[in-house]
């Protein structure tokens, strides 16, 4: 019972009893039935679709995961859902695929798509990545699952808006294909966490990225030179990014200066931590923040905790303490403008009722009118 509840996150009737619906080698057609029927997202209520290999529920037989989503997922392709999760699921031999389970392209609909530790063939890869587009999701996050040369059999919908890769392996060719990808969507946010992701790749996917990008994150990529000349030049373009995460890239202080004089006034979070620390550096951090429309208030640069007695001989305690006053003169400077914004949506939407209400009885009374 406790895990249909996290599954399907609603109450399932005690009387369903799921664990006699799952044969200990595959699932029935009655119990593919009672599965659909606990998924049946309730009326107005989102749901998210979990299928955790690694659970008791299929005898953690991953044979009996696949089968059983198969089943599941014929039965639900009407429905929405929030968010399809796949989790734990170890499938791909020889041996599995000639058994007749595959791991099918997705046949319901879902805003998010995700998997989550599964150690897959590329054909099942490729299978699953192919049908993303099908589910008219605007959002896939990957993490901990190597994906290396399936990208290409991705395809989105025009409103996809998310992709999150966190130790998926991409190779040069995958990125490559997702350069290709991104110039058609209005991608909001992008997340690359690879230790050793291809420079060739890297840069071309930074070209590729869209003006309507909110999100930049790529956190521990080793990034060098070259690849900061293009994120550099590619910054004026994004004219609408509010966070961009370069910690544990190992950036050099002069590459944070490159990247602090081109800096968009729209980011609010450029965080910097593990980066080396120079005078230069914070200088040109300083002159970003102190920009009249600048909205930087989180670096992570300089040290949380500092000695007077022994000073951090990397850069000058006056210059550090000038930029952190800075960016927390800016956080105050955000949250009144959010504040503002907040209280013009806010009176908006209680001015259009009344107007609504008003022209409603004028229409009345200029029928009335007509009738006298």
């Amino acid at each position: 019972m406790g895990f249909l509840q996290s599954v399907f996150e609603r109450f399932i009737p005690d009387n369903i009893l799921f664990a006699e619906a799952l044969e200990a080698r595959g699932v029935s057609d009655t119990g593919a039935v009672r599965l659909a029927e606990a998924a049946v997202p309730l009326p107005n209520k989102p749901a998210v679709l979990t299928i955790d290999a690694g659970s008791n529920m299929f005898g953690k037989d991953n044979a009996v995961a696949v089968k059983a989503l198969d089943y599941l997922q014929k039965k639900i392709g009407r429905y929405d859902y929030v968010a399809f999760e796949l989790k734990n699921l170890s499938f791909g031999t020889a041996e599995e695929e000639n058994s007749g389970a595959v791991l099918n392209p997705p046949e319901f609909r879902a805003k998010k798509m995700a998997l989550f530790n599964c150690n897959l063939s590329k054909k099942n890869l490729s299978n699953f990545l192919s049908g993303v587009n099908k589910t008219a999701a605007t959002a896939l996050e990957i993490e901990n699952t190597n994906c290396s040369g399936v990208f290409k059999a991705l395809t989105v919908c025009g409103d996809f808006r998310d992709l999150s890769l966190k130790n998926a392996n991409p190779d040069k060719d995958d990125l490559n294909a997702l350069a290709k990808i991104f110039p058609n969507t209005a991608l909001t946010r992008f997340v690359l966490n690879e230790k050793n992701p291809s420079e060739e790749g890297l840069k071309n996917i930074i070209n590729a990225l869209p003006a309507s990008l909110s999100v930049l994150n790529l956190s521990s990529c080793p990034v060098n030179a070259a690849v900061i000349e293009v994120l550099a030049n590619k910054l004026a373009e994004l004219k609408q990014v509010e966070i961009i995460d370069l910690s544990g890239c190992a950036l050099s202080a002069p590459n944070v200066a490159k990247l602090a004089n081109v800096l968009p006034p729209s980011v609010r979070k450029f965080n910097l931590e593990g980066a080396e620390i120079s005078d230069d550096a914070l200088n040109a951090l300083l002159k970003s923040a102190k920009r009249p429309e600048s909205m930087l208030y989180e670096t992570n640069i300089v040290p949380a905790i500092t000695s007077v007695a022994h000073p951090d001989p990397r850069y000058s305690q006056p210059l550090g303490a000038e930029l952190t006053m800075s960016e927390f003169a800016n956080k105050q400077k955000y949250i009144k403008k959010t504040a503002r914004e907040k209280a013009a949506v806010i009176a908006a939407q209680k001015n259009s009722a009344p107007a609504k209400a008003t022209f409603g009885l004028a229409g009345r009374l200029h029928g009335l009118g007509h009738d006298l």
